[in-house]
């Protein structure tokens, strides 16, 4: 979540999906109006990643941080710009914004004005792919290494913790003392990050499945495997984690959110998915909306609204409302792994 890419002109389909009536029902009756739809788009040059704090997002806009008020998401309008080198993600917190560069140092911003961003200083952080803050701990992935750093005082990051990663760091998640690391080129690891200056492998995943991005709500994980689609795991026992459900993709799975019981994941070219995770064991599809391009980066969820960065076909907005009926699907189809 690199290098100059061609432009082209956004162009975005919306597909609505209809299910065959099971038998013995009548055939249900759909208001398309309800259905998930897109209903606005930034056409920014490099969105990569992006976070919400409405009326604005924050977008890693590769050359920039660019700032969006969206408080009329079907005309997002642009605040203010930040000229960076290589804007790949972004997290905020109390006014400050960290940006992971791909070819530059990690840079805190202060934001408090949204139409005056002002850089405060470049970390010792090069390289960062993905991070991502929760309470006063903020974590990076970068290459080879996972950093945890003190943001109870936002405008001055303290490093409290770094751990070799044996493989290339591609996503971070953090939930309750717990770090999620997906990995671009190995497997899927979760570390114990309870002390950040010891911080302790507890599980490598197989390396059946190249999973990319981890969100975590409670113990339990949802995991976006590339190539295959949505894995949901029981992690009570993290040394252990337990497969309870799939939810098969068509083409990418490379990025996912959550919002109360709903998943929306990117599936590359086949668009983005929302599924209804209500039971864990049988996920089953709510909606879908078309995409005009592969790479989905990180994406973030306001209420009833998901922004999902394309890469050159910049920032779009999806309203995840309506979806169709709960769709049965097998628990476990496609697993190529134990537990």
């Amino acid at each position: 979540m690199k290098g100059h890419a061609m432009r082209r002109a956004p162009g975005l389909l919306l597909f609505a999906l209809l299910l065959a009536p099971a038998p013995g029902r009548a055939d249900p009756c759909f208001d398309l109006t309800a259905q998930p739809r897109v209903i606005g788009l930034a056409p920014l040059s490099r969105a990569y990643g992006c976070f919400v704090e409405m009326p604005y997002v924050y977008v890693a806009n590769f050359f920039n941080l660019t700032i969006l008020d969206v408080s009329d998401p079907s005309s997002p309008r642009i605040v203010s710009e930040l000229d960076l080198d290589s804007a790949y993600v972004v997290t905020v917190k109390d006014g400050i914004a960290y940006v992971g560069q791909a070819f530059e140092r990690m840079a805190v911003i202060d934001v408090s004005d949204v139409g005056s961003p002002v850089l405060l200083e470049l970390t010792d952080t090069f390289g960062v792919r993905d991070l991502i803050s929760e309470g006063d701990l903020l974590a990076a992935v970068y290459d080879d290494y996972l950093k945890l750093f003190d943001i109870s005082t936002p405008s001055s990051p303290t490093l409290i913790g770094s751990r070799p990663l044996a493989n290339d760091g591609y996503r971070v998640e953090i939930d309750r003392g717990r770090a999620y690391v997906n990995n671009w080129s190995g497997p899927m690891e979760i570390y114990n990050i309870v002390n950040p200056a010891n911080i302790r492998l507890m599980e490598t995943f197989p390396e059946d499945l190249l999973r990319l991005a981890t969100v975590a709500a409670g113990d339990t994980a949802y995991v976006a495997a590339h190539g295959f689609g949505l894995e949901i795991f029981d992690c009570h026992d993290a040394a252990h984690p337990r497969l309870l459900g799939t939810y098969p993709c068509e083409d990418g799975a490379m990025s996912l959110d959550k919002r109360g019981d709903l998943i929306v994941i990117g599936d590359g070219y086949a668009g983005i998915k929302i599924i209804d995770v209500s039971d864990p064991t049988a996920p089953a599809l709510s909606g879908k909306v078309g995409a005009s391009i592969f790479f989905q980066g990180r994406m973030a969820l306001a209420g009833d609204l998901a922004f999902i960065p394309l890469q050159n076909d910049g920032l779009q907005i999806v309203d995840i409302r309506g979806g169709l009926p709960p769709e049965p699907h097998t628990v476990g189809n496609g697993w190529r792994g134990a537990y």
